[in-house]
Protein backbone atom coordinates (compact mmCIF):
# COMPACT_ATOMS: atom_id res chain seq x y z
CA UNK A 1 0.00 0.00 0.00
CA UNK A 2 2.99 2.46 0.43
CA UNK A 3 3.53 1.96 -3.72
CA UNK A 4 1.84 2.78 -6.35
CA UNK A 5 2.36 1.36 -10.43
CA UNK A 6 0.55 2.41 -13.33
CA UNK A 7 1.89 -0.91 -15.32
CA UNK A 8 4.12 -1.01 -18.02
CA UNK A 9 4.35 -2.12 -21.97
CA UNK A 10 7.94 -3.05 -23.38
CA UNK A 11 8.43 0.14 -25.71
CA UNK A 12 10.21 -3.00 -27.90
CA UNK A 13 9.06 -6.61 -28.39
CA UNK A 14 10.95 -8.27 -26.04
CA UNK A 15 9.48 -12.24 -25.63
CA UNK A 16 10.81 -14.11 -27.98
CA UNK A 17 9.28 -17.36 -29.21
CA UNK A 18 11.75 -18.93 -31.90
CA UNK A 19 9.90 -21.51 -34.27
CA UNK A 20 10.59 -24.86 -33.50
CA UNK A 21 12.92 -27.05 -35.67
CA UNK A 22 10.91 -29.82 -37.14
CA UNK A 23 12.76 -33.23 -36.43
CA UNK A 24 12.50 -36.88 -37.73
CA UNK A 25 11.69 -35.75 -40.75
CA UNK A 26 11.22 -38.67 -43.07
CA UNK A 27 9.64 -39.11 -46.50
CA UNK A 28 7.41 -42.97 -47.22
CA UNK A 29 8.78 -45.65 -49.22
CA UNK A 30 6.93 -46.47 -52.66
CA UNK A 31 6.83 -49.44 -54.54
CA UNK A 32 4.95 -49.45 -57.94
CA UNK A 33 5.45 -51.09 -61.42
CA UNK A 34 6.13 -49.84 -64.32
CA UNK A 35 3.16 -47.93 -66.58
CA UNK A 36 1.22 -47.58 -62.95
CA UNK A 37 1.60 -43.94 -61.50
CA UNK A 38 1.98 -43.34 -57.76
CA UNK A 39 2.35 -40.59 -55.25
CA UNK A 40 5.52 -39.69 -53.76
CA UNK A 41 5.62 -40.75 -50.00
CA UNK A 42 4.21 -39.08 -47.23
CA UNK A 43 6.33 -36.17 -45.80
CA UNK A 44 6.29 -36.70 -41.80
CA UNK A 45 8.09 -35.23 -38.90
CA UNK A 46 8.50 -37.25 -35.36
CA UNK A 47 7.69 -33.15 -33.59
CA UNK A 48 4.87 -31.47 -35.08
CA UNK A 49 3.14 -30.29 -31.27
CA UNK A 50 -0.42 -32.30 -31.11
CA UNK A 51 -3.33 -30.50 -33.21
CA UNK A 52 -1.06 -27.87 -35.05
CA UNK A 53 -1.83 -27.92 -38.49
CA UNK A 54 1.55 -28.19 -40.34
CA UNK A 55 1.46 -29.30 -44.24
CA UNK A 56 5.32 -30.07 -45.80
CA UNK A 57 5.51 -29.70 -49.20
CA UNK A 58 4.60 -32.52 -51.67
CA UNK A 59 7.59 -34.62 -52.06
CA UNK A 60 9.22 -34.77 -55.57
CA UNK A 61 11.81 -37.40 -57.28
CA UNK A 62 15.35 -37.11 -57.59
CA UNK A 63 16.25 -37.17 -61.77
CA UNK A 64 13.63 -38.97 -62.64
CA UNK A 65 13.61 -40.62 -66.00
CA UNK A 66 10.74 -41.33 -68.37
CA UNK A 67 10.44 -44.25 -71.37
CA UNK A 68 8.95 -43.46 -74.97
CA UNK A 69 5.43 -43.78 -73.85
CA UNK A 70 6.60 -41.05 -70.91
CA UNK A 71 6.34 -43.31 -67.81
CA UNK A 72 8.35 -43.37 -65.11
CA UNK A 73 11.27 -45.84 -66.07
CA UNK A 74 11.77 -49.07 -63.71
CA UNK A 75 14.36 -48.07 -61.22
CA UNK A 76 14.45 -46.42 -57.64
CA UNK A 77 14.79 -42.99 -57.39
CA UNK A 78 15.84 -40.73 -53.90
CA UNK A 79 12.73 -38.23 -52.98
CA UNK A 80 13.39 -34.52 -52.00
CA UNK A 81 10.93 -32.07 -50.31
CA UNK A 82 11.96 -28.52 -50.03
CA UNK A 83 11.53 -26.76 -46.72
CA UNK A 84 8.01 -24.88 -47.42
CA UNK A 85 5.71 -25.41 -44.98
CA UNK A 86 1.53 -24.29 -45.03
CA UNK A 87 -1.51 -24.88 -43.03
CA UNK A 88 -2.39 -22.91 -40.08
CA UNK A 89 0.55 -23.32 -37.94
CA UNK A 90 3.16 -23.69 -40.60
CA UNK A 91 4.78 -20.17 -39.48
CA UNK A 92 5.42 -21.96 -36.12
CA UNK A 93 7.77 -24.17 -37.52
CA UNK A 94 10.98 -24.46 -39.45
CA UNK A 95 12.60 -26.85 -42.11
CA UNK A 96 15.45 -26.58 -44.13
CA UNK A 97 13.98 -29.06 -47.02
CA UNK A 98 15.51 -32.87 -46.70
CA UNK A 99 16.76 -35.88 -49.51
CA UNK A 100 16.02 -39.33 -48.47
CA UNK A 101 19.33 -40.78 -48.02
CA UNK A 102 18.43 -43.85 -49.83
CA UNK A 103 16.46 -44.39 -53.58
CA UNK A 104 13.51 -45.28 -51.48
CA UNK A 105 10.92 -44.78 -54.43
CA UNK A 106 10.89 -48.02 -56.51
CA UNK A 107 9.33 -48.84 -59.97
CA UNK A 108 9.43 -52.34 -60.62
CA UNK A 109 9.28 -53.93 -64.09
CA UNK A 110 6.16 -54.77 -65.95
CA UNK A 111 5.86 -58.39 -66.65
CA UNK A 112 5.01 -59.15 -69.92
CA UNK A 113 1.62 -61.05 -70.43
CA UNK A 114 -0.51 -62.80 -72.86
CA UNK A 115 3.04 -63.44 -74.80
CA UNK A 116 2.31 -65.49 -77.92
CA UNK A 117 4.33 -66.81 -80.84
CA UNK A 118 2.13 -66.69 -84.15
CA UNK A 119 1.31 -69.69 -85.96
CA UNK A 120 3.53 -70.60 -89.16
CA UNK A 121 2.36 -72.62 -91.96
CA UNK A 122 5.16 -73.66 -95.03
CA UNK A 123 5.92 -76.32 -97.80
CA UNK A 124 8.97 -78.78 -97.58
CA UNK A 125 12.12 -77.12 -98.90
CA UNK A 126 10.65 -73.43 -98.66
CA UNK A 127 12.21 -71.42 -95.84
CA UNK A 128 9.87 -69.12 -93.50
CA UNK A 129 10.53 -67.77 -90.84
CA UNK A 130 9.65 -68.18 -86.70
CA UNK A 131 6.01 -66.50 -86.10
CA UNK A 132 6.04 -63.12 -85.11
CA UNK A 133 6.31 -62.86 -80.87
CA UNK A 134 3.47 -60.56 -79.33
CA UNK A 135 2.54 -59.35 -75.82
CA UNK A 136 -0.78 -57.99 -74.74
CA UNK A 137 0.39 -55.36 -72.16
CA UNK A 138 3.03 -53.65 -73.90
CA UNK A 139 2.26 -49.65 -73.01
CA UNK A 140 1.52 -47.69 -76.38
CA UNK A 141 4.47 -45.84 -77.80
CA UNK A 142 7.06 -48.09 -76.02
CA UNK A 143 9.76 -49.64 -77.98
CA UNK A 144 10.06 -53.38 -76.62
CA UNK A 145 11.04 -56.03 -78.91
CA UNK A 146 11.44 -59.53 -78.07
CA UNK A 147 13.94 -62.36 -79.38
CA UNK A 148 13.58 -64.43 -82.69
CA UNK A 149 11.82 -67.34 -81.87
CA UNK A 150 13.20 -70.51 -82.50
CA UNK A 151 11.66 -74.16 -83.54
CA UNK A 152 12.07 -76.59 -80.21
CA UNK A 153 14.34 -79.75 -81.79
CA UNK A 154 14.46 -79.13 -85.74
CA UNK A 155 14.98 -82.23 -87.77
CA UNK A 156 17.03 -81.58 -90.75
CA UNK A 157 17.16 -83.67 -94.53
CA UNK A 158 19.75 -84.88 -96.45
CA UNK A 159 19.51 -81.42 -98.39
CA UNK A 160 19.38 -79.81 -95.18
CA UNK A 161 16.02 -78.46 -95.34
CA UNK A 162 13.63 -78.42 -92.79
CA UNK A 163 11.93 -82.10 -92.02
CA UNK A 164 7.87 -81.74 -92.96
CA UNK A 165 6.33 -82.24 -89.76
CA UNK A 166 5.06 -79.84 -86.83
CA UNK A 167 7.12 -78.22 -84.35
CA UNK A 168 6.64 -76.04 -81.12
CA UNK A 169 8.23 -72.57 -81.11
CA UNK A 170 10.18 -70.98 -78.49
CA UNK A 171 11.63 -67.58 -77.24
CA UNK A 172 13.88 -66.70 -74.50
CA UNK A 173 12.82 -64.00 -71.88
CA UNK A 174 15.24 -61.60 -73.64
CA UNK A 175 13.99 -58.03 -74.68
CA UNK A 176 15.77 -55.38 -76.59
CA UNK A 177 14.41 -51.93 -77.48
CA UNK A 178 14.54 -48.39 -76.18
CA UNK A 179 12.15 -49.44 -73.30
CA UNK A 180 13.08 -52.55 -72.87
CA UNK A 181 14.42 -52.36 -68.98
CA UNK A 182 11.31 -51.34 -68.13
CA UNK A 183 9.44 -54.62 -68.78
CA UNK A 184 10.46 -58.23 -67.68
CA UNK A 185 9.79 -61.44 -69.54
CA UNK A 186 10.43 -65.37 -68.63
CA UNK A 187 10.03 -66.60 -72.06
CA UNK A 188 8.07 -68.91 -73.79
CA UNK A 189 7.54 -72.29 -75.35
CA UNK A 190 4.38 -72.74 -77.00
CA UNK A 191 1.83 -75.10 -75.67
CA UNK A 192 1.60 -76.82 -78.90
CA UNK A 193 3.75 -77.80 -82.09
CA UNK A 194 2.17 -74.56 -84.39
CA UNK A 195 5.08 -74.34 -86.45
CA UNK A 196 4.23 -76.60 -89.45
CA UNK A 197 5.82 -78.05 -92.35
CA UNK A 198 3.61 -79.51 -95.01
CA UNK A 199 5.03 -82.36 -97.43
CA UNK A 200 6.23 -80.80 -100.96
CA UNK A 201 3.73 -82.78 -103.52
CA UNK A 202 5.59 -84.39 -106.38
CA UNK A 203 5.08 -82.55 -109.58
CA UNK A 204 6.28 -83.56 -113.14
CA UNK A 205 6.04 -87.25 -112.69
CA UNK A 206 6.91 -89.13 -115.71
CA UNK A 207 7.49 -93.65 -116.47
CA UNK A 208 9.86 -93.31 -119.44
CA UNK A 209 8.90 -95.22 -122.40
CA UNK A 210 10.46 -98.41 -122.86
CA UNK A 211 10.97 -101.08 -126.37
CA UNK A 212 11.67 -104.77 -126.08
CA UNK A 213 10.91 -107.15 -128.38
CA UNK A 214 8.87 -110.08 -127.41
CA UNK A 215 10.51 -112.91 -125.58
CA UNK A 216 13.04 -110.39 -124.44
CA UNK A 217 12.30 -109.34 -120.23
CA UNK A 218 12.53 -105.56 -119.90
CA UNK A 219 11.63 -103.85 -116.59
CA UNK A 220 9.43 -100.77 -116.66
CA UNK A 221 10.50 -97.51 -117.24
CA UNK A 222 12.08 -95.20 -114.48
CA UNK A 223 9.83 -93.09 -112.79
CA UNK A 224 11.22 -89.52 -112.15
CA UNK A 225 9.81 -85.96 -110.65
CA UNK A 226 10.90 -82.76 -111.67
CA UNK A 227 11.11 -81.28 -108.26
CA UNK A 228 13.01 -83.37 -105.91
CA UNK A 229 15.13 -81.63 -103.87
CA UNK A 230 18.86 -81.77 -104.96
CA UNK A 231 20.51 -84.56 -102.25
CA UNK A 232 17.48 -85.55 -100.77
CA UNK A 233 16.91 -88.99 -101.69
CA UNK A 234 13.60 -90.22 -102.43
CA UNK A 235 12.44 -93.20 -104.65
CA UNK A 236 9.36 -93.99 -106.04
CA UNK A 237 7.95 -97.67 -106.38
CA UNK A 238 8.88 -99.63 -109.80
CA UNK A 239 6.25 -98.86 -112.04
CA UNK A 240 4.12 -101.97 -113.18
CA UNK A 241 1.84 -102.60 -116.20
CA UNK A 242 -1.63 -101.74 -117.19
CA UNK A 243 -3.09 -104.91 -117.92
CA UNK A 244 -0.61 -106.86 -118.86
CA UNK A 245 -1.01 -110.43 -121.20
CA UNK A 246 1.08 -113.25 -121.51
CA UNK A 247 1.91 -115.97 -124.07
CA UNK A 248 1.58 -120.24 -123.64
CA UNK A 249 5.29 -119.58 -122.92
CA UNK A 250 4.60 -116.72 -120.16
CA UNK A 251 6.39 -114.43 -121.98
CA UNK A 252 4.70 -110.83 -122.44
CA UNK A 253 2.60 -110.62 -125.07
CA UNK A 254 3.76 -108.09 -127.94
CA UNK A 255 1.93 -105.15 -128.27
CA UNK A 256 1.48 -101.77 -126.14
CA UNK A 257 0.78 -101.62 -122.48
CA UNK A 258 0.32 -98.22 -120.30
CA UNK A 259 2.24 -98.22 -117.01
CA UNK A 260 1.58 -97.56 -113.58
CA UNK A 261 2.85 -96.07 -110.39
CA UNK A 262 1.49 -96.33 -106.79
CA UNK A 263 1.83 -93.39 -104.66
CA UNK A 264 4.43 -95.05 -102.18
CA UNK A 265 7.48 -93.59 -101.59
CA UNK A 266 11.09 -94.55 -100.06
CA UNK A 267 14.22 -93.00 -98.92
CA UNK A 268 15.66 -91.46 -96.61
CA UNK A 269 13.98 -88.28 -97.17
CA UNK A 270 10.42 -90.06 -98.44
CA UNK A 271 8.51 -88.63 -95.55
CA UNK A 272 9.07 -85.05 -96.86
CA UNK A 273 7.30 -85.66 -100.10
CA UNK A 274 3.83 -86.74 -101.32
CA UNK A 275 2.82 -88.47 -103.92
CA UNK A 276 -1.04 -89.84 -105.64
CA UNK A 277 0.69 -91.65 -108.31
CA UNK A 278 0.47 -91.74 -112.13
CA UNK A 279 -1.03 -93.70 -114.87
CA UNK A 280 0.87 -93.38 -118.40
CA UNK A 281 -1.52 -91.14 -120.35
CA UNK A 282 -0.18 -93.27 -123.71
CA UNK A 283 0.97 -97.13 -123.46
CA UNK A 284 4.26 -96.27 -123.76
CA UNK A 285 5.75 -99.79 -122.98
CA UNK A 286 5.94 -101.71 -126.47
CA UNK A 287 7.09 -104.83 -127.02
CA UNK A 288 7.61 -105.76 -131.07
CA UNK A 289 6.86 -108.58 -132.41
CA UNK A 290 9.59 -111.29 -132.90
CA UNK A 291 10.98 -111.83 -136.38
CA UNK A 292 11.07 -115.51 -137.16
CA UNK A 293 14.85 -116.52 -138.08
CA UNK A 294 16.14 -120.18 -139.23
CA UNK A 295 12.95 -120.15 -141.72
CA UNK A 296 13.69 -123.41 -143.76
CA UNK A 297 10.82 -126.02 -146.16
CA UNK A 298 12.48 -129.50 -145.89
CA UNK A 299 13.34 -131.30 -148.92
CA UNK A 300 10.54 -133.54 -150.46
CA UNK A 301 11.37 -136.10 -152.99
CA UNK A 302 8.80 -138.01 -154.87
CA UNK A 303 7.98 -140.43 -158.00
CA UNK A 304 5.92 -139.09 -161.10
CA UNK A 305 2.45 -140.01 -160.02
CA UNK A 306 3.00 -140.52 -156.49
CA UNK A 307 1.55 -137.31 -154.40
CA UNK A 308 3.45 -135.93 -152.22
CA UNK A 309 3.21 -132.91 -149.52
CA UNK A 310 5.29 -129.99 -149.38
CA UNK A 311 8.16 -129.66 -147.07
CA UNK A 312 7.60 -128.75 -143.82
CA UNK A 313 7.97 -125.44 -142.88
CA UNK A 314 10.57 -124.89 -139.47
CA UNK A 315 12.04 -121.73 -137.61
CA UNK A 316 14.85 -121.78 -135.05
CA UNK A 317 13.91 -119.36 -132.58
CA UNK A 318 10.48 -120.01 -131.69
CA UNK A 319 10.21 -119.84 -127.67
CA UNK A 320 9.48 -123.15 -126.31
CA UNK A 321 5.58 -123.74 -125.44
CA UNK A 322 4.48 -121.43 -127.93
CA UNK A 323 1.88 -122.49 -130.76
CA UNK A 324 2.64 -120.80 -134.19
CA UNK A 325 1.82 -122.66 -137.28
CA UNK A 326 3.17 -121.41 -140.33
CA UNK A 327 1.10 -121.29 -143.93
CA UNK A 328 1.43 -124.43 -146.08
CA UNK A 329 4.23 -124.22 -148.24
CA UNK A 330 3.47 -124.18 -152.10
CA UNK A 331 5.25 -124.80 -155.11
CA UNK A 332 6.67 -122.61 -157.35
CA UNK A 333 5.28 -122.77 -161.08
CA UNK A 334 4.63 -126.44 -160.67
CA UNK A 335 3.70 -128.10 -164.12
CA UNK A 336 1.12 -130.70 -164.67
CA UNK A 337 0.89 -134.13 -167.19
CA UNK A 338 -2.38 -135.06 -169.47
CA UNK A 339 -3.03 -137.11 -166.02
CA UNK A 340 -2.89 -133.88 -164.24
CA UNK A 341 0.36 -135.22 -161.71
CA UNK A 342 2.82 -133.01 -160.90
CA UNK A 343 5.29 -133.28 -163.95
CA UNK A 344 9.16 -135.03 -163.58
CA UNK A 345 11.50 -132.32 -162.12
CA UNK A 346 12.52 -130.24 -159.71
CA UNK A 347 10.35 -127.20 -157.93
CA UNK A 348 11.04 -124.52 -155.84
CA UNK A 349 8.99 -124.27 -152.85
CA UNK A 350 7.39 -121.47 -150.83
CA UNK A 351 5.59 -119.98 -148.34
CA UNK A 352 3.55 -116.77 -147.09
CA UNK A 353 4.40 -114.93 -144.10
CA UNK A 354 0.52 -115.93 -142.63
CA UNK A 355 1.32 -117.03 -139.42
CA UNK A 356 -1.56 -118.86 -137.02
CA UNK A 357 -2.03 -120.39 -133.46
CA UNK A 358 -2.47 -118.85 -130.25
CA UNK A 359 1.18 -117.31 -129.70
CA UNK A 360 0.88 -115.83 -133.58
CA UNK A 361 0.63 -112.50 -133.07
CA UNK A 362 3.98 -112.01 -130.54
CA UNK A 363 6.01 -113.10 -134.08
CA UNK A 364 6.59 -111.86 -137.64
CA UNK A 365 7.57 -113.56 -141.03
CA UNK A 366 8.25 -112.20 -144.11
CA UNK A 367 7.45 -115.47 -146.06
CA UNK A 368 10.81 -117.29 -147.72
CA UNK A 369 10.84 -119.17 -151.28
CA UNK A 370 13.74 -121.81 -150.83
CA UNK A 371 16.95 -120.80 -152.78
CA UNK A 372 17.18 -124.51 -154.68
CA UNK A 373 14.71 -126.29 -156.37
CA UNK A 374 14.70 -128.89 -153.23
CA UNK A 375 11.40 -130.89 -153.91
CA UNK A 376 12.20 -133.27 -156.84
CA UNK A 377 9.42 -135.47 -158.68
CA UNK A 378 11.74 -138.35 -160.18
CA UNK A 379 10.26 -139.50 -163.51
CA UNK A 380 8.58 -143.22 -163.10
CA UNK A 381 10.49 -145.92 -163.94
CA UNK A 382 7.85 -148.08 -166.72
CA UNK A 383 7.16 -152.09 -165.79
CA UNK A 384 5.68 -154.77 -166.92
CA UNK A 385 6.74 -153.56 -169.93
CA UNK A 386 5.58 -156.52 -173.08
CA UNK A 387 5.45 -156.67 -176.76
CA UNK A 388 2.58 -158.16 -178.17
CA UNK A 389 2.48 -161.18 -180.28
CA UNK A 390 2.04 -160.95 -184.61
Amino acid sequence: DNYSFTGLTTSGTNYTVSKLALTGAAIAGVTTTYGTPANTGAVTFTNVIASDVVTPGTATLVTPSYSSSNNLKAGSYAQNVTGTLTGTDADNYSFTGLTTSSTNYTVNKLALTGAAIADVTTTYGTPANTGAVTFTNVIASDVVTPGTATLVTPSYSSSNNLKAGSYAQNVTGTLTGTDADNYSFTGLTTSSSNYTVNKLALTGAAIADVTTTYGTAANTGAVSFTNVIASDVVTPSTASLVTPSYSSSNNLKAGSYAQNVTGTLTGTDADNYSFTGLTTSGTNYTVNKLALTGASIADVSTTYGTAANTGAVTFTNVIASDVVTPSTATLVTPSYSSSNNLKAGSYAQNVTSTLSGTDSDNYSFTGLTTSGTNYTVSKLALTGAAIAGV
